[in-house]
């Protein structure tokens, strides 16, 4: 999938298991979202995201050389309930999906 997310504020979203690659994500801010099993390995901008406490875990794939311990994200960090981030979630998403759709 590519979409655009640069400048998004995704933080607290649920990305679990989501196709990222290829989309520009720089000056996206990922704060305490859960990344786990996300696809990010050819993404565009990375380096300029946000991850600081965003979760992910062994399934997350990453970009050939980059470290999201470097930026701040934690592995295999307890999953927060998406319930309780459901407006953040909805402002990120609602985003993605005017992007997919144009």
């Amino acid at each position: 999938m590519s979409v655009t997310l640069a400048g998004a504020r995704c933080d607290k979203a649920n990305f679990q298991n989501a196709d990222l690659s290829n989309s520009y994500i720089a000056s996206t801010d990922f704060y305490n979202a859960n990344l786990c099993g996300a696809n990010f390995s050819t993404c565009i901008g990375i380096n300029e995201a946000r991850f600081e406490g965003a979760s992910y875990n062994s399934k997350t794939k990453w970009p050939i050389g980059f470290d999201p311990k470097r930026k701040g994200a934690i592995r295999n960090k307890a999953i927060i309930s998406s319930n309780l981030h459901t407006q953040n979630q909805k402002q990120c998403y609602g985003r993605l999906q005017n992007l997919t759709k144009q």
